[in-house]
């Protein structure tokens, strides 16, 4: 979830420059820095959990970017019956729920958030939707045009050579599914001890997003037959390092790559926010571009209705799918991927001396 919003300062305030044909306008937009504003990321789905919110503070537009953490806030989620759920400070701004917090599919939420000033944040009621699975996965080689960098900060375009992998998503009744995707890459790799006639191994795993772009379903940008929409759900580079050695390790083999896809159904006003930011984030500054501006989120702020917050408290159905690609090397006539068991349970990074973990894909 920390990767979630990385992208908060999107919030308007940019002026620009519009020129068309002869005629040349100064958009200069004034800039209200309100002072300090609460931002809030929170996510609840229909699974155990634990679920997370975070709440942090947002610096003026004129001040010095940083995530500073709110801490000491009193947090909890109360569904459309009263029950509330409280949540504890697991650490500074990070909230986590007690066990029993698992959202309903037609129920509402509410997340309630009242700080040590005395502030007090709501969201509006978010319903939990149903959505499609997506248990498969289709695989091909491809050649993608992305932005680098090279040695010297300088920033480029070029072709990048790796496996895109789409889903077919059903579509009732022709309408696309309000679904975002979450990729990540399990890699399995193999370790040696440098400078030993008989060196011991290191197995280790690492789990790793893909890509950090908003991923939902668009019907503009997707392809449709029928009832079935064709999504790209993310793109691995062949190239692929997740551990460029020490003094000790080295790195003897990258034993195989796994692909986590988390699938999350949104509701309609978490589509909105969601396609919004991707805009936005999407945004070459051309002349037809969305004029960057500020996202609206769903939480208000009932002591002081003038006082602006900013986020998401999203309520949605989660699902999670694993799939195993074939043994390295990977290349354009080796792209086999098939459906396993979940994984997704395994911790961010682990590494096992001279035995191979629980869990280990042969």
């Amino acid at each position: 979830m920390a990767n979630r919003f990385k992208y908060w300062l999107i919030l308007g305030g940019f002026g620009f420059l519009v020129v068309l044909g002869a005629c040349t306008e100064i958009f200069d937009p004034e800039i209200d820095p309100q002072g300090e504003v609460l931002v809030v990321e929170g996510l609840v789905t229909d699974q155990w959990g634990p679920h997370w919110i975070k709440l942090s503070q947002a610096l003026p537009y004129d001040g010095n970017f940083q995530d500073r953490p709110v801490s000491n806030a009193r947090v909890f989620v109360a569904d459309q019956n009263g029950t509330e759920f409280y949540l504890y400070e697991r650490e500074p701004g990070l909230y986590r729920s007690f066990p029993g917090l698992r959202a309903q599919e037609g129920y509402s939420y509410v997340l309630h958030i009242e700080t040590e000033q005395g502030e007090y944040y709501q969201s509006t009621p978010q319903m939990l939707n149903p959505g499609p699975q997506v248990d498969s996965l289709e695989s091909r080689f491809a050649n993608i045009l992305v932005e680098q960098q090279n040695a010297q900060g300088e920033i480029f375009f070029g072709n990048v050579p790796g496996l895109e992998f789409t889903a077919e998503i059903d579509a009732e009744n022709g309408a696309s599914p309000l679904l975002r995707f979450e990729a990540m890459v399990l890699v399995q790799y193999v370790l040696y001890e440098l400078g030993s006639a008989d060196p011991a191994f290191m197995y280790c795993r690492r789990k790793m997003p893909l890509d950090n772009d908003v991923n939902i379903v668009v019907p503009d940008f997707d392809s449709s037959i029928g009832d079935v929409v064709r999504h790209k759900v993310a793109f691995m580079p062949q190239s692929f390092g997740v551990f460029h050695g020490d003094q000790e390790w080295g790195l003897l083999r990258l034993d195989r790559r796994i692909i986590i896809l988390r699938q999350y159904a949104l509701n309609q006003e978490a589509y909105i926010f969601y396609k919004g930011l991707r805009e936005q984030l999407s945004s070459d500054g051309m002349l037809f571009d969305p004029i960057p501006g500020q996202l609206i989120g769903n939480i208000k702020c009932l002591s002081d209705p003038g006082k602006q917050a900013l986020g998401l408290f999203e309520v949605s159905a989660a699902y999670t799918s694993t799939f195993a690609l074939i043994r390295e090397p990977i290349n354009e006539n080796r792209t086999q991927i098939w459906r396993i068991h979940d994984l997704d349970y395994l911790s961010e990074h682990d590494c096992s001396y001279e035995v191979v973990p629980y869990g280990w894909l042969y």
